[in-house]
Formats: C-alpha cells, sequence, structure tokens
C-alpha cells in the first residue's frame, strides 16, 4: 500500500494585527494496491491507444 502524508499550519490574525490563534491540519492518503494496479493498468492502456492512433497518422 503506498501512502502520502502532508501537515498544513497557519496564523490568525484579528483586524489590529495581534496574532489570536495557531492551526494546524494534518492529512493522509492511502492507495489499496489492487485499486492502483487498476489505475495503472487503465492509464497504461490509454497511453497504448493513442500511439496507435499516432502512429496511424504518421
Amino acid at each position: 500500500m503506498r501512502s502520502a502524508r502532508g501537515l498544513a499550519t497557519g496564523k490568525i490574525f484579528n483586524q489590529a494585527g495581534q496574532h489570536v490563534a495557531s492551526v494546524a491540519q494534518e492529512g493522509m492518503v492511502r492507495v489499496p494496491t489492487d485499486v492502483k494496479s487498476k489505475v495503472v493498468g487503465a492509464f497504461q492502456s490509454k497511453v497504448l491507444e493513442h500511439q496507435i492512433r499516432k502512429a496511424g497518422r504518421e
């Protein structure tokens, strides 16, 4: 299983410019290997279709 993680942080200020809060958001994405293989297979099929069409025009 492949995964990716990210972290975003920020600061919130009031109209007077005073720092009033800090925020953080963590995110994680996991792609099951069976889904990944289907997506990769579909992509490879589209690339092959494109190459066949391109070769037919030349």
